[in-house]
């Protein structure tokens, strides 16, 4: 279900081979993440997540794109 969603999005977003590269990645990586992290260090490192993905978005996805 996650797989076709994403796959969704990234029609929507219109995104070149490469974005979609770089967005993929990232989501493997907070996929292998997510299987390292207790419960209880993924809620005291959400505030660092966050800003992690949204600076790789920012710069590797999004970026790609200007």
């Amino acid at each position: 279900m996650l797989t076709e969603w994403l796959d969704e999005q990234i029609r929507i977003q219109g995104l070149t081979d490469t974005q979609q590269q770089y967005l993929k990645r990232g989501v493997v990586f907070l996929n292998e993440l997510d299987q390292v992290l207790t419960a209880e260090n993924f809620v005291s490192q959400t505030e660092t997540l966050v800003l992690m993905v949204q600076a790789y978005l920012e710069k590797w996805v999004m970026g790609e794109a200007a």
